[in-house]
């Protein structure tokens, strides 16, 4: 007799709490050529481990680049729950196949470090990264980086204008003599930086003025560190015997908070968009259609606001139906939707002057 109650009131719910997954820009990929026989990296490219330890369950030794790496990482405080270790095989012909084939069997992450520490294959990893939408922090111990405005991988990745790559110059990351990285001396100041920056919302915290945990300052005169600003790379030096990260821009000048946050905020926005397609029935193309797209675009605007704190306000200008050509109608495409939104900006140096009088 429950039954009955059916055929009184028929309820039907239609679930509508599936969205597509957001992709994550807050994950770090290190990368490291090694012999994956006898260990984890010899089935798959990456591991994803939540503490340094869980690569010597996988076979690597404490020795290991990246299990140095790793202690890095895990070192800084806060620090991303996750870190992607990544292999590079000895068979690999270059670093393109091997982050090609690192993407295919894992693209979750977002920031890349390597144990590469000769320009030629940076300039190669960079080229890969531009290319992928991927953020390249690159370590370099090579003193023309801070002595000349040409001839070391900072200039070069300013010289290609190249928004996804950033250059961290530290004295410890000088390769030995066979060109790869010197376990002994180098501070991975690129796995660190990342580390610690990856924490805060996408755009919502510059790189300048960051402190990181066991990795030490060093000292560079005034001509090294002009020299260092006119090459867009990152220092890490003493100001008032408090450490600290400086400059923070990407190989075209731009700052990484603004490249980070902007990355972020489109892939916000496809979300927003797309989530609203899918779960309408059908997104008719009148005022009301053309107002659920403005509403998603809002929606995702406002949290480029209120989340990663990157714009100041947005104004959006969208269509009417009337406006939209016949053939574009007919494709069921909606051009012209356009928004414009400042950046909130940062400050990173002031001016004071101040009159003292009796």
């Amino acid at each position: 007799m429950a039954d009955l109650i059916e055929k009184i009131v028929e309820v039907i719910i239609n679930r509508q709490t599936k969205i597509p997954s957001m992709k994550s820009f807050s994950e770090l990929l290190f990368v490291d050529t090694f012999n994956p026989a006898g260990t984890t990296f010899a089935n798959k490219r990456v591991l994803v481990i939540g503490n340094p330890e869980e690569l010597i369950k996988a076979g690597l030794t404490t020795t290991s680049v990246a299990y140095k790496a790793a202690l890095k990482h895990f070192s800084q405080k806060p620090h991303i729950g996750k870190l992607y270790i990544g292999c590079k095989y000895l068979t690999d012909t270059s670093w393109t196949n091997a982050l090609s084939a690192i993407k295919k069997c894992n693209n979750n992450f977002y920031a890349v470090a390597t144990s590469a520490r000769v320009m030629e294959e940076q300039q190669e990893i960079a080229e890969w990264i531009e290319a992928n939408k991927k953020l390249y922090a690159i370590a370099s111990g090579d003193p023309l980086i801070v002595e000349e405005e040409a001839g070391n991988i900072a200039s070069f990745i300013k010289l290609f204008n190249m928004d996804r790559s950033f250059t961290f110059y530290h004295p410890n990351c000088a390769p030995d003599e066979n060109g790869k990285l010197k376990l002994s001396d180098d501070v991975f100041p690129d796995v660190a930086i990342c580390a610690s920056c990856l924490t805060w919302n996408p755009g919502s915290a510059t790189w300048v003025f960051k402190d990181m945990a066991a990795v030490p300052t060093y000292e560079v005169d005034n001509s090294q560190f002009e020299t260092a600003n006119k090459n867009n790379a990152m220092l890490y030096c003493s100001v008032a015997d408090v450490p600290t990260t400086f400059f923070g821009k990407v190989g075209s000048g731009e700052y990484i908070d603004v490249i980070h946050g902007c990355d972020w905020l489109e892939a916000r926005i496809q979300n927003k968009v797309f989530t609203d397609l899918k779960k309408n029935k059908k997104v008719p193309f009148n005022a009301v259609g053309i107002e659920i797209i403005k509403g998603a675009l809002k929606s995702a605007l406002q949290e480029g606001i209120d989340v990663a704190e990157m714009l100041d306000s947005y104004e959006i200008t969208v269509p009417e139906k009337q406006d939209v050509p016949e053939d574009e109608r007919a494709k069921r495409n909606l051009p012209g939707v356009e928004f414009s939104a400042p950046l909130s900006g940062a400050i990173h140096t002031t001016r004071i002057r101040g009159t003292i009088t009796l």
